[in-house]
């Protein structure tokens, strides 16, 4: 069944390689821009080497109603 070939697939088999991340000093709409270029949910925020966050499609729609 489906259920059990979800329970057997480990991540490392369907995950993303080539991640899209953007920088901490990006601005929202470069942020929203690439998600909808690349029709991604979600943006790893990395400075340098570092991962320090991630931005999602939620936090911007958060963003946008509160200013």
């Amino acid at each position: 069944t489906q259920k059990a070939l979800v329970k057997t697939i480990r991540i490392k088999e369907i995950m993303t390689e080539k991640v899209v991340t953007i920088s901490p000093e990006a601005t929202v709409k470069e942020a929203a821009r690439i998600m909808i270029d690349k029709k991604i949910g979600c943006l790893p925020v990395v400075e340098g080497m570092k991962l320090i966050g991630i931005i999602t499609e939620t936090d911007i729609l958060r963003y946008v109603l509160e200013h």
